[in-house]
């Protein structure tokens, strides 16, 4: 099985570092990216240029990128039918309580403060793709057992 994720991120070097990251992940892992928070809606709504856009497992959305925040992002996932039980990890630079919060409040699964560091920036991508890769095994194995 492999882990499908979106990151809605706006700095390249982060989407970089995330990529290699994964590349140690538990599982196989296939990253799909964008830069701003309008085409992270539109590839999880497979709207132009997304049409032919998988569907994802997880999705990672930094707070402060342009044309729509973050918390807007959330927000217009939770209040979708279609997307309401999708995994999103808010993963930011932030650790300010008002961002913190307010995340939760509109339905972030968990907030992460982006490491400053490679290693680990590692070790916080292992921990959470191996916590998903858990979560999806059992998903698995409950869908094929009958």
């Amino acid at each position: 099985m492999t882990l499908r994720l979106l990151v809605a991120e706006d700095h390249l070097e982060d989407v970089e570092l995330l990529r290699a990251a994964l590349e140690e992940a538990p599982l196989p892992c296939e990253l799909h990216a964008v830069r701003d928070g309008e085409d992270a809606l539109a590839f999880l709504g497979k709207r132009e240029p997304f049409e032919s856009a998988p569907d994802v497992h997880l999705v990672l959305l930094d707070l402060n990128m342009p044309r729509l925040r973050g918390l807007d992002v959330l927000r217009e996932v939770r209040s979708s039918e279609r997307w309401r039980d999708l995994t999103v990890i808010i993963l930011t630079t932030s650790d300010a309580p008002h961002d913190v919060e307010a995340s939760y409040a509109a339905g972030a699964n968990a907030f992460v403060t982006k490491p400053v560091d490679f290693a680990t920036f590692f070790d916080v991508t292992h921990a959470v793709t191996s916590y998903y890769a858990g979560m999806l095994g059992v998903a698995h194995r409950a869908s094929t057992s009958t």
